[in-house]
């Protein structure tokens, strides 16, 4: 019986993602563990299974630790395996298989309007800071990656102003207040 497994991509960090690197990781390694519980004796053939960051010896030996049959194609896979934005599934004698194992969305958004609805876990990278409230409300949610800025009124001046401001503008609201401060708004 022969496995095709495709686009795991081990040891890849997503630009803008890092701080999440490890639960990735754990998902790749959770399609690897879910193949070779449902098919231990097959003969793997695993497509796109390097990463950016993989050296060919580790991923060798990580592999190896999986199956005893396996063996590193190259060309395009004929199937997605992988959990990042996608349900992961595998080609077992000529059949797609869906497997059952975390999936993950990653999403970069340069608004909170911008963030689509999605299935499975969601980590959520804001290309810009975010007042706390903004936060709160994301994280019940989402996982956020974000500059989390401290942006409430202090004074009468400053609440007027802020108040002024459209209320889905959260960049304004933290540039606002950062100039009546006097804080620096670069670096």
């Amino acid at each position: 019986m022969e496995v095709i497994v495709g686009n795991l991509q081990l040891y890849h960090i997503e630009t803008g993602f890092a701080e999440v690197h490890k639960q990735i990781h754990d998902a790749n390694i959770s399609v690897l563990s879910e193949v070779a519980k449902l098919y231990p004796d097959a003969h793997v053939a695993l497509f796109d299974v390097y990463g950016d960051l993989a050296l060919v010896h580790e991923t060798v030996n990580l592999l190896s630790t999986f199956f005893n049959s396996f063996e590193i194609m190259e060309g395009k896979s004929p199937v997605n395996s992988s959990p990042i934005n996608n349900k992961p599934k595998i080609r077992a004698d000529k059949r797609d298989v869906l497997l059952s194992v975390p999936m993950f969305n990653l999403i970069a958004a340069d608004d909170l309007e911008s963030i689509p609805e999605t299935y499975g876990e969601t980590i959520v990278k804001i290309n810009h800071p975010i007042t706390r409230e903004s936060y709160h409300q994301l994280t019940e949610k989402f996982t956020v990656i974000a500059d989390v800025v401290d942006s409430a009124p202090e004074n009468l001046l400053e609440k007027q102003l802020y108040d002024r401001i459209n209320k889905l503008d959260t960049l304004s609201k933290i540039l606002l207040i950062k100039v009546l401060r006097g804080e620096a708004i670069c670096g």
